[in-house]
């Protein structure tokens, strides 16, 4: 990631709208997407509901996030563009996950079907 990357802080409604949005603001690992403990919690509540929308698309969430890729990192580690949004006082004995999702460019729509 470079310095110059942007940060987005995800709402559980970003996500409900369309799993495939975490990828599409991530531009292609360029910019850094944060999920709360907070919205992973609304979204884990959501998954049970079989019979909406919202519970599908939580799934689909889990089911994207799902993979070996991740790991518990500290404060120090985070990216330079998170680290400026948090107050260190409060969170530098905290402990994050990072986690780097693996997906097909037709995911977004950047894959030219015609070929």
């Amino acid at each position: 990631m470079s310095d110059s990357q942007n940060c987005y802080l995800l709402d559980t409604s970003v996500i409900l709208d369309d799993p495939i949005n975490i990828l599409r603001i991530s531009e292609n690992h360029e910019n850094c997407v944060a999920i709360t403990d907070i919205v992973l919690a609304e979204l884990n509540n959501k998954k049970d509901d079989m019979r909406s929308d919202a519970g599908f698309r939580a799934r689909e969430f889990f089911r994207l996030s799902d993979n070996d890729m991740g790991s518990t990192i500290s404060f120090e580690e985070l990216p330079d563009c998170l680290k400026h949004c948090l107050k260190t006082e409060m969170c530098k004995d905290d402990l994050f996950y990072s986690l780097v999702l693996q997906f097909e460019t037709y995911l977004i729509g950047n894959h030219d079907f015609e070929n």
